[in-house]
């Protein structure tokens, strides 16, 4: 690796050598602009010269003609006071003082003579209306008047509440016997609880995902009430789904079962499956 040294001069030495430099030319140097002064440095000798444009291999150098100011000194003792001045002239006069108190009223001077009777003046305002008499005594009945024209139907009141629940009704005859019904049906079943005044899809699945539920129904478990409707039922795949409306003031539990038939591809299965695919069980 390679390096050199430069050697620099010190600069309380180069402030000397100005300094020197300056005294020697009996401050002949001429200030610039700013109190700069600009010299041009001989590359022989090193001898001060100011010119215009320095030779060609000379240098041009500049310094201030004057240092940074010094901080500020230290504030002087406080001189002794001053003896008393003249007095001075009269000032102006101050402004008017406000008004004095309002003085005692003074006494009543006799009564002068009667004026003539001016002319009579134009009519003033209406008065305001004054309070309202007493009541009079109840007057006779007056005729009865025709019969007015007939009014206008007025709107539907609002629906009363809901009636309490009928006695039950006769047992009906019984029904026809079914067609026989297919061997391996099964039958799941589970519980749902509406809330008052919603309309809700209960959905019943088969207890094997490879079943098809062929029919199903809903029974309402809550005892004392039978103010809810079925709206729908169908099949879903291997759900069976019940769509029932809560019609009464509080929750409501039904149970929904679905009817389930296994997946085989006999055709016993696919009739049963034809026969009982929209069947609807309340």
């Amino acid at each position: 690796m390679r390096g050199f040294l430069q050697r620099r001069s010190a600069p309380a030495t180069v402030l000397g050598v100005m300094a020197l430099v300056i005294a020697t030319a009996g401050g002949a140097f001429a200030f610039g602009s700013g109190g700069v002064i600009t010299v041009c440095v001989s590359h022989s000798g090193g001898a001060l010269y100011q010119a215009n444009k320095c030779h060609k291999m000379d240098k041009e150098l500049s310094w201030n003609a004057a240092g940074q100011r010094g901080p500020a000194g230290p504030q002087g003792a406080t001189g002794p006071q001053g003896a008393t001045g003249p007095q001075g002239a009269t000032g102006p006069q101050g402004a008017t003082g406000s008004a004095g108190p309002q003085g005692l009223q003074g006494l009543t001077g006799d009564t002068g003579a009667s004026g003539p009777i001016g002319p009579q003046g134009s009519k003033g305002d209406t008065g305001a209306t004054g309070p309202a008499g007493p009541q009079g005594p109840q007057g006779d009945t007056g005729a009865t008047g025709p019969t007015g024209p007939q009014g206008l139907k007025g709107d539907t009141g609002a629906q009363g509440s809901p009636g309490p629940q009928g006695p039950a009704g006769p047992q009906g005859s019984t029904g026809s016997q079914g067609p026989p019904g297919v061997v391996g049906l099964t039958m799941a079943a589970g519980n749902s609880t509406i809330e008052p005044g919603v309309v809700y899809t209960a959905l019943q699945a088969c207890s094997s995902t490879d079943d098809t539920a062929i029919s199903g129904g809903v029974l309402n478990q809550t005892s004392g009430t039978n103010n809810w409707s079925p709206l729908d039922s169908f099949p879903a795949g291997n759900e069976w789904a019940e769509q029932i409306a809560n019609l009464s003031g509080g929750a409501q539990t039904f149970t929904v079962y679905a009817i389930c038939l296994p997946e085989t591809d006999g055709d016993a299965t696919k009739a049963t499956r034809a026969r009982h695919g929209a069947a609807r069980i309340r």
